[in-house]
């Protein structure tokens, strides 16, 4: 399949416009892997800030803090959070948005991203009424760590809504990335396209051991050392998804480049022989 059909080009237009759809999506891809980075980099600036607060000492351990040093330590984490989350937030909807308007019309690729710009928008409309109806008491059973899992509340008002949130921004991740599956499956990129259904099994499995983990957290021994495998993993899921558009980016590129005709060296020698101006005798 051509890259002037998948995006539904008429023979009249010029060819390059295909091109230029495509190279579009890229800087819209470009644009949601610098917003998880931020995001990333948002949040060990945030937990590096903030650790002294959780931990109750400085870092290098010497002495503990008052109280005020340590809240002021957890604001600054919260700020820092806070902010990165913002600004990634609006680099992610901006690439989403530039992908949803290039997506090509066929083979559902845009329906995904409609569905996606929907999952993210009501997850961070539901995530403000849950955090403003009384769900901010989960932020503070967080911060007490393993011993504030038991003050956690998702069954009722602002918490409800923020377990809710959290279920659409995952699923605004499954589907943007089935979204990338579908552009690695149109350039007929294999390897491409198991490492996005790598990432999405990895990522069930880790949301199906989280939930388990939580639900039986008073049966199951060994619980702190299984909370810091799972963290552990929810990173390793979280670098591995740039990374993953950062691929799909390149593949893009290449697949472009190979759809654009190739110069026949016979005829532009002859082009420029007959474009020449001759010599007078």
């Amino acid at each position: 399949m051509s890259v002037s059909a998948c995006w539904n080009v008429s023979t009249d237009r010029p060819a390059e416009s295909a091109d230029v759809g495509w190279n579009q999506v890229g800087q819209g891809l470009k644009l949601v892997g610098a917003g998880y980075v931020l995001m990333i980099a948002g949040t060990c600036l945030g937990l590096f800030l903030a650790w002294p607060a959780i931990s109750g000492k400085e870092l290098s351990g010497a002495r503990a803090l008052s109280p005020s040093e340590e809240q002021a330590s957890l604001v600054a984490g919260l700020v820092a959070v806070g902010v990165a989350t913002l600004c990634s937030f609006l680099l992610i909807v901006a690439g989403q948005w530039r992908c949803l308007m290039q997506a090509p019309g066929n083979e559902s690729a845009k329906e995904l991203m409609y569905a996606s710009i929907i999952c993210i928008f009501s997850a961070l409309i539901m995530h403000g009424f849950g955090t403003y109806a009384g769900g901010a008491k989960n932020y503070i059973a967080l911060g007490q760590g393993m011993e504030g899992l038991d003050k956690l509340d998702f069954r009722h008002g602002g918490g409800a809504l923020q377990l809710l949130s959290a279920a659409l921004g995952l699923l605004n991740v499954l589907i943007f990335s089935h979204f990338l599956r579908r552009i690695a499956i149109h350039f007929a990129d294999r390897s491409r396209v198991r490492a996005v259904e790598m990432l999405l099994l990895f990522t069930c499995l880790l949301v199906g051991a989280s939930a388990g983990a939580y639900l039986w957290r008073h049966r199951l021994p060994y619980m702190s050392e299984l909370a810091l495998v799972l963290a552990v993993g929810w990173l390793v899921c979280l670098v591995w998804h740039p990374f993953l558009i950062a691929s799909i980016r390149a593949c893009i590129q290449r697949g472009v480049q190979r759809a654009q005709p190739k110069e026949n060296p016979v005829a532009s020698w002859l082009a420029g022989r007959i474009g020449r101006p001759t010599s007078p005798a």
